[in-house]
């Protein structure tokens, strides 16, 4: 099928602690994508990338609500390729970037 790699992969490690009221936790993950063509003739190549990412995130478990504060970072390695391109027409590909490296953060409570 077209943009679809024949190899894709994804790992994932997170570690967590106990300080006193307060609980973190971290993690990182992989994910892979191999190699693809954009459509059945194979006019283009979308080349296999890695992404990695990490999440850090405090909950304060005795609080009401529990609040919980975290911060993302995805691409953490800011990787620059594409995950698609269009056939050419008039000879020009239309190509997408993949999601440059982006921060998040998140506060959040419940009730």
């Amino acid at each position: 099928l077209p943009s679809t790699p024949y190899w894709t992969g994804s790992s994932n490690i997170e570690y967590m602690q106990g300080f006193g009221p307060i609980d973190m936790a971290a993690s990182l993950g992989w994910v892979y994508q191999g190699r693809a063509y954009n459509d059945l003739v194979y006019s283009r190549e979308i080349p296999s990338y890695s992404l990695y990412s990490f999440n850090l995130s405090l909950t304060a478990t005795d609080w009401f609500g529990s609040p919980q504060i975290s911060l993302g970072i995805a691409n953490l390695t800011d990787e620059r390729t594409y995950n698609n391109v269009l056939s050419p027409v008039n000879n020009v590909s239309d190509y997408f970037p993949i999601r440059p490296r982006s921060v998040l953060i998140q506060f959040q409570v419940g009730f």
